[in-house]
């Protein structure tokens, strides 16, 4: 099985989906502000959920900013405010995220937006991990992740869907992303939900890693005032192992259906998925009708420039 999978090539536009405004760059008015602190530039979708969200690279206020839109009619409210529940847990806590800059509405109410201080010079924790040759760096990029989720943890909060790409990474700074999948509780995570939340961080290693993870694992466990005795380290990898097949079941249904990184078409007779990244005007006319395309002689035009999910 293995975890790691391709980094994001950024910056990018995602590809077309369900959402009300086509392709950027567009122009959002929000809800109760006045005059140029009105008006939202869209630059560049850097994740498409189709039909529901989209995470962007803006311009507000002259500056340069990452939004968050909300536009599932039948659940805009609800994602909107628990990704806003989140993020203000996490600054409540002292956990490093980026700063919330505005949250509210578009002036026609079509949308819920966030709008974030943008990260300059940094990586998501995947990019950093596959940009790593030594097993030094990568042990070094892990303890500071594993500290990240200790101090998580020790503050009763826990992510629900725990990914790389849900940690940004700068030379003296681990941000914490996506306050949606944050779940606070009024004290410090209890072991069993500690291990099985640090598990589902170590199941992004591929198992030969899994010796990484051991030689880690210490320094989370010091910081939790646990003394890792042979019953804690048997509950971590059956954790790890738990979490990783878990992982995988998600993946795989996660292919079989409209996503940023996948496109899926089904009908009574066919169930096609490909991948994005290889996405083309070629690749669409060969799965229209693979025996006339084959026929004709043409060979597919891949490309590869959208972002993985």
């Amino acid at each position: 099985r293995h975890a790691m999978m391709p980094p994001e090539q950024r910056p990018s536009l995602a590809a077309p989906g369900r959402d009300p405004w086509g392709a950027p760059p567009f122009t959002l008015t929000l809800r109760g502000l006045a005059g140029a602190d009105r008006e939202l530039l869209i630059e560049g979708v850097v994740r498409r959920i189709p039909g529901k969200r989209l995470a962007c690279f803006a311009r507000w206020r002259g500056a340069d900013v990452f939004a968050k839109l909300f536009f599932d009619r039948s659940g805009r409210e609800r994602h909107w405010k628990r990704d806003e529940r989140g993020v203000r847990a996490m600054l409540a806590c002292g956990i490093a995220t980026p700063a919330l800059l505005h949250s509210g509405a578009t002036e026609d109410g079509a949308a819920r937006v966030l709008v974030f201080e943008r990260i300059e010079d940094a990586q998501n924790a995947l990019e950093a991990w596959l940009r790593q040759d030594a097993r030094e760096g990568r042990a070094q990029l892990m303890r500071r992740l594993v500290e990240t989720v200790s101090r998580h943890h020790a503050a009763g909060l826990a992510q629900r869907d725990m990914h790389l790409k849900n940690f940004l990474v700068t030379a003296d700074r681990l941000y914490t992303l996506d306050g949606a999948d944050i779940v606070a509780r009024r004290a410090p995570l209890a072991k069993g939900a500690s291990l099985d939340n640090l598990g589902l961080l170590f199941a992004q290693l591929d198992p030969p890693d899994d010796g990484l993870a051991r030689e880690i694992y210490p320094a989370y466990a010091s910081a939790r005032g646990w003394g890792g005795g042979a019953a804690e380290l048997a509950a971590r990898d059956r954790a790890i192992d738990r979490m990783r097949g878990r992982r995988e079941d998600r993946y795989l249904r996660k292919i079989f259906r409209e996503s940023t990184a996948f496109g899926a078409r089904k009908d009574a007779r066919h169930l096609v998925v490909w991948d994005r990244k290889h996405d083309s005007p070629a690749l669409r006319t060969l799965l229209a009708d693979p025996d006339r395309y084959l026929e004709s002689g043409a060979q597919p035009e891949y490309r590869s420039s959208e972002p993985s999910e």
